[in-house]
């Protein structure tokens, strides 16, 4: 049990991290000076 709720828990933050990499590549352009700090402190 712990173990099938560990996995489901991976591919879920897998796919959020796809997700977020994929807008973060299409969308940079555009809110690069709105959010650049934001980034910043992130990366």
């Amino acid at each position: 049990m712990l173990a099938i709720a560990l996995a489901g828990a991976y591919v879920f933050i897998t796919l959020n991290l796809l997700f977020g990499y994929t807008l973060l590549v299409l969308f940079y352009p555009q809110i690069k000076n709105k959010q650049h700090t934001i980034i910043k402190s992130i990366g």
